[in-house]
């Protein structure tokens, strides 16, 4: 082709899938036709847009358990999600988990069957709120660098929070995010020469090489809370 003459913009599609995210696809795919499993939840979620991130957790015991900073009461499930509306959350877990599953979390949101008017039940979950997390880098002054290296770096460390790098995948609520992840996206604009790296919450953090966000926390970082020292 050499020229393109339509009235409207087109649809660039999207980026190729790693194979992180294409492992996923599999697993959870098979679990969309299904309901009663936590795989079927998972799946659900999973294939609705609006759902940014979530964690999901199940205690099939008949005592309370502990699990990544909160209590789950027994024969329960406890679901921290982060973007979707309350209909759609509610509909999923209505329709997903096994009758008679209790639900732990802060939001309640009462049910009508689509095809049984007559039926409502309450559908419970934690509505999860955001987690910024702050970056800290501090570089060697380079000639060789382009006039913009700190811009690039902050939207490198954004592209590889959000995106994920290689093998490393995309940062989740419930999840350990390790600084070291980072050092990729700086080896590849050419950085070697790298004197700290640290991370921390944005709010109340101590710079530290890894932080655990409770899970009724989605982590966030935005290019603003990239802080780039050039020495």
């Amino acid at each position: 082709w050499d020229t393109v003459n339509n009235a409207t913009d087109g649809i660039t599609g999207t980026n190729a899938q790693t194979d992180y995210s294409y492992r996923n696809t599999i697993k959870y795919a098979k679990g969309l036709n299904s309901s009663g499993t936590l795989n079927a939840v998972n799946s659900a979620l999973l294939d609705t847009d609006d759902v940014i991130d979530f964690f999901l957790v199940e205690n099939y015991t008949n005592s309370p358990i502990s699990s990544n900073g909160v209590t789950v009461s027994p024969h329960s499930i406890y679901l921290s999600v982060y973007g979707g509306t309350q209909q759609e959350i509610a509909s999923i877990l209505y329709t997903k988990r096994s009758a008679g599953c209790g639900m732990d979390g802060d939001t309640t949101y009462a049910y009508t069957d689509p095809d049984f008017s007559w039926v409502t039940e309450d559908m419970t979950w934690q509505t999860a709120i955001d987690g910024p997390v702050q970056l800290n880098i501090s570089i060697i002054s380079s000639d060789l660098y382009p006039v913009d290296i700190v811009t690039q770096i902050q939207n490198a460390c954004v592209d590889n929070f959000n995106n994920g790098i290689g093998t490393i995948p995309p940062a989740r609520m419930g999840v350990a995010i390790y600084a070291s992840r980072f050092y990729s996206s700086l080896a590849n604009l050419g950085i070697s020469g790298v004197t700290n790296l640290t991370i921390q919450t944005v709010t109340a953090g101590t710079p530290a090489l890894v932080l655990d966000l409770p899970i009724t926390q989605a982590p966030t970082l935005i290019a603003a809370n990239v802080l780039v020292t050039v020495i």
